[in-house]
């Protein structure tokens, strides 16, 4: 796999979303697993995203789509 690309939109309810997908391309696997954060995201709305793989031979069909919503508040940021 040479890149992954995220896609996500905010969306009114679910079935239907009047903004266009943004996406994201991820090329670093440095490490096998990762962890990616998307930033910049509206608090306490509701997304919906996918993802697509490629590589040399094109691109995969597109995952799933999940639906998530962001917390409303800011949370609490610990360090030991």
């Amino acid at each position: 796999m040479k890149k992954l690309t995220i896609y996500y939109k905010q969306a009114m309810f679910k079935g239907l979303s009047e903004k266009n997908w943004i996406d994201t391309e991820i090329s670093d696997f440095s490490r096998g697993k990762g962890c990616y954060i998307l930033d910049g995201l509206d608090r306490g709305t509701l997304y919906r995203m996918y993802v697509v793989a490629s590589n040399d031979f094109g691109d995969s069909p597109q995952s799933s789509e999940i639906w998530f919503r962001t917390v409303a508040t800011d949370i609490e940021k610990r360090t030991t």
